[in-house]
Order: structure tokens, then sequence, then C-alpha cells
């Protein structure tokens, strides 16, 4: 049997990269994923569908693009914005406080909606 002496340098790095390798290896998921949106918001054709949509206080909208030219959500009060969504892009919104919520692409002023947003379940 050939035996083959390798330097303690050598050794070291070899188990130094062993350990980085290690720690760059794929997280375990998460325990507790993030909350999947009540609703989806496609904007397609100049408009938003569904509209208008109703969730409960403490719901997520997203809003995704799917028309080839950008668009935005943004709530007329000025609560919340998207900013630019380039087609196939998409933003999430929490809504934390009951109430109406009207809002339209600032690009396309025409295009509107609103999110009503019911108290939370007690």
């Amino acid at each position: 049997m050939l035996k083959i002496a390798l330097p303690a340098a050598l050794v070291s790095v070899a188990l130094g990269l062993a350990v980085v390798a290690a720690a760059h290896a794929d997280p375990a998921p998460s325990p507790t994923a993030p909350a999947k949106p009540a609703i989806v918001v496609h904007i397609a054709q100049f408009k938003y569908a569904p509209d208008p949509v109703t969730v409960n206080a403490g719901d997520s909208v997203r809003f995704v693009n799917d028309d080839p030219i950008a668009h935005t959500a943004t709530a007329v009060d000025k609560s919340f914005d998207t900013g630019n969504l380039d087609q196939g892009k998409s933003a999430t919104v929490t809504f934390s406080k009951a109430g109406t919520y009207d809002y339209l692409c600032t690009y396309h002023t025409y295009m509107t909606s609103k999110v009503i947003v019911k108290p939370a379940a007690q």
C-alpha cells in the first residue's frame, strides 16, 4: 500500500475550503415562510383585474404587470405606490388598516381601481 504524506498546510487549506463550502450551502427553508398575497391583481390591456378587490386588514395584494409597457399602482391618497412595474415585474403591498384605497396608474391616469380593506377578523 502506497502512503502519501500531505503537508500540514495542504490539509489545513482543504479543511478550510470544506468549512467555507458548508457555510455557503443553500440554507434550510425558513420555518415561517412569508405570507402569500391574499389576492393577485393583474395589469393587462390597460386594466387592473380583478377590479375592485376586497381583502382583510393585514393581507397583501400583489400587482403583476402583464402588459408590454410600464405601469404603476399608486394610491390616490399616496398611501402606497408600487413604483414603475415593467412587463413581468410585480410588487406587493400590505394593507394594515381598514378602508377603501383608490389607486391609478401614474402613466395612464384613466386606469383606476380600488382595494377595499375590511377590518381584521378578531
